[in-house]
């Protein structure tokens, strides 16, 4: 299975683990970029079988995820929509 089209997200199979490094920078912010590709890559990991557990890391040790884009609140349609 491939998860190299997913921005913000590196992927990394081994030995039945999935290492998901969020790596959306400044913040790793939960937006309309980092959103829709966790969505996709757990449409995807559902159905591979090599995978049996995942791990989230981030690449900035300052931060795993800030905090969600507060667009998503000042805007009905912007969560929808990612």
């Amino acid at each position: 299975m491939s998860y190299e089209d997913l921005p913000a997200l590196t992927i990394d199979v081994s030995d039945g683990v999935a290492t998901v490094t969020i790596d959306h920078p400044p913040l790793n912010l939960m937006d309309a970029v980092l959103l829709p590709s966790l969505r996709a890559f757990v449409a995807r990991v559902r159905d591979d079988a090599d995978v049996r557990v995942i791990v989230f890391e981030s690449a900035d040790p300052e931060f795993f995820v800030a905090h969600g884009d507060m667009a998503y609140l000042t805007d009905p349609d912007a969560l929808p929509a990612a």
